[in-house]
């Protein structure tokens, strides 16, 4: 009753289909937490959790299948826009946050494979937006199949505990190539070949960075050593062309990334030992986390 409630509020005001999507699943993401808080806790009767287990569940699939509905009709039509896009990137997000969420392991399942067809939906839609080349479009394919396989992959790892996962490592090392060869390969050809192209220059440090800063911390060797290599030569690019006024641009980033990383490095060393004490404090509902215990 209270979703149909919102619906005629949202009828009412004449707002576009995207907003029904988006509202309903929000609802279902924000009863799936109550449902895993209180199955947590167990501060609710097991009805009731149930209920809302189920409600969550129901709003969630049917907002994720009207929006890839709507979505491949948009595309069949060739009406496409950038709000489109938006929209199924949200819904990506929300099908991992659902993901991570729920327990049971048929809808955990359920909301990986619309996870992914959300994000299959959103390439498509950006292509058609963007309006690249051929070998463009296979660049930025490679590149969010890389970062796909990587996210995969540390999650695989962190679960992994002591056991060796090899989907774990299949995920890390092919994702750190997808990730980072095409973009190294797009901005060398460009740089000896065309002109400097800033994107895939700027997208080729921050994936050499990250990759690198994330392997070196979490002590993964595929990580570490594409994206070391990566950097390297991204680096050996910069003094090569050190003379040309483009190099600017890419050198402030790189010093302003830089001072991120290295800022956050001396936080993280300075509130270490609180940060380690976050979960016992969290578990034993310490110091600010005592609202947890309340009713």
């Amino acid at each position: 009753m209270a979703c149909g409630a919102l619906w005629q509020l949202l009828n009412y005001w004449s707002l576009p289909a995207e907003y029904y999507c988006v509202t309903f699943a929000v609802l279902g993401t924000a009863l799936l937490a109550a449902y895993r808080l209180a199955a947590w806790e167990r501060i609710a009767r097991p009805a009731l959790v149930i209920a809302s287990f189920r409600s969550a569940n129901a709003l969630m699939s049917l907002s994720f299948v009207a929006a890839a509905l709507m979505a491949l009709s948009r595309l069949g039509t060739s009406t496409t826009d950038w709000s489109l896009a938006i929209l199924l990137a949200a819904f990506s997000l929300l099908g991992l946050v659902a993901a991570t969420l729920v327990q049971h392991s048929g809808f955990r399942r359920w909301y990986i494979t619309v996870t992914v067809a959300e994000a299959a939906l959103t390439c498509i839609t950006l292509q058609q937006q963007i309006h690249l080349s051929p070998w463009q479009n296979v660049e930025l394919f490679c590149v969010a199949a890389g970062l796909v396989l990587l996210t995969i992959g540390y999650v695989l790892w962190y679960r992994e505990q002591d056991r060796h996962s090899d989907a774990a490592s299949f995920c890390l090392l092919f994702g750190a190539l997808l990730a980072g060869v095409p973009v190294a390969i797009a901005a060398i050809v460009n740089r000896f070949g065309y002109q400097i192209s800033m994107m895939d220059e700027l997208g080729l440090a921050t994936i050499s960075v990250m990759m690198f800063v994330t392997g070196v911390m979490c002590r993964l060797r595929a990580t570490t050593l594409v994206g070391g290599a990566l950097l390297a030569v991204h680096l050996a690019m910069l003094l090569v062309f050190a003379g040309m006024r483009a190099q600017l641009a890419v050198g402030v980033y790189l010093a302003i990334g830089g001072a991120a990383i290295f800022l956050l490095g001396v936080l993280l060393s300075v509130y270490r030992d609180r940060l380690l004490a976050l979960p016992q404090q969290i578990k034993q509902h310490e110091g600010a986390f005592r609202v947890l215990a309340w009713r």
